[in-house]
């Protein structure tokens, strides 16, 4: 049996600073995508500068703060805390409602 599109979760792997460019820019205008599709994107993201587009939901294990300093000195950090946030998430997940997206593939 098929399920409605507004009961699917996308969570989503992205180990980037989001700042509005680059590869993350394609992962926030696809998953943006995906929200205009009726599916709900929760993107994991590395460190968010920039907000993402409109039913995109986004968390990053980086405070205010963290978001600010170079990403050379936070990357590893962030990794760090971005992996448990992320696995977190998906022991919650219902498996047969959620879908999980490593952009763009594996770190």
């Amino acid at each position: 049996m098929s399920r409605p599109a507004n009961d699917v979760r996308c969570l989503v792997y992205a180990p980037y600073s989001f700042s509005g460019r680059g590869p993350a820019e394609s992962c926030a205008q696809l998953t943006a995508g995906i929200a205009a599709g009726g599916v709900h994107p929760e993107v994991h993201v590395g460190r968010l500068r920039t907000p993402l587009p409109a039913g995109v939901r986004a968390t990053a294990p980086l405070a205010y703060l963290g978001s600010r300093v170079p990403w050379c000195y936070v990357n590893g950090p962030a990794q760090h805390l971005l992996d448990r946030q992320f696995r977190r998430a998906l022991d919650r997940a219902d498996p047969e409602t959620t879908v999980a997206w490593f952009w763009p593939g594996s770190p």
